[in-house]
């Protein structure tokens, strides 16, 4: 940045974790629902792959002299399958079954599912405020976590 003409005071680097997808507390129907792993699989990534990631990330933020925000539980109570579709943050298995009849060179088809387990466009617009109160704070660290409001906000961690 500085080789392009920025201060420091320009810009804030930040590095982002990954909110964890899925839930354990999945109703009995999850499998039919566009959730095709079981509820140990889904716990099991949310409380112990996803914070590895974000304690890699975190490691690697700190390295490079870089800021680091936790996305890990910022969904959580609203992750794929947890409940009712539409107060989901993150995307079931989504398949648009047009492509399935496509050609498989067919960039769109190679990306059959890639929006499955991402964040929703509502869980965007809450982390982007989670970032911005982030970026305005003078915090190294911090995780997003749901407050009171029920909006994100930047939790020292």
């Amino acid at each position: 940045m500085a080789a392009a003409g920025y201060t420091a005071a320009d810009y804030a680097f930040v590095l982002l974790s990954y909110a964890a997808p899925g839930t354990g507390a999945m109703p009995g129907w999850h499998g039919a629902q566009g959730c095709p792993y079981s509820p140990a699989d889904a716990e099991w990534v949310r409380t112990t792959a996803f914070p590895q990631l974000g304690f890699t990330i975190r490691h690697v933020a700190a390295r490079v002299g870089a800021r680091f925000l936790d996305l890990g539980r910022a969904t959580e109570g609203r992750e794929a399958c947890s409940g009712a579709l539409r107060d989901e943050w993150q995307r079931r298995l989504t398949v648009d079954p047009r492509l399935l009849l496509g050609d498989v060179r067919d960039p769109a088809v190679r990306h059959l599912f890639q929006e499955s387990f991402h964040p929703t466009g509502a869980a965007h617009t809450a982390i982007a405020g989670c970032l911005t109160e982030f970026v305005r704070s003078p915090a190294v660290r911090a995780a997003c976590l749901p407050g009171a409001d029920g909006r994100l906000h930047p939790v020292a961690s």
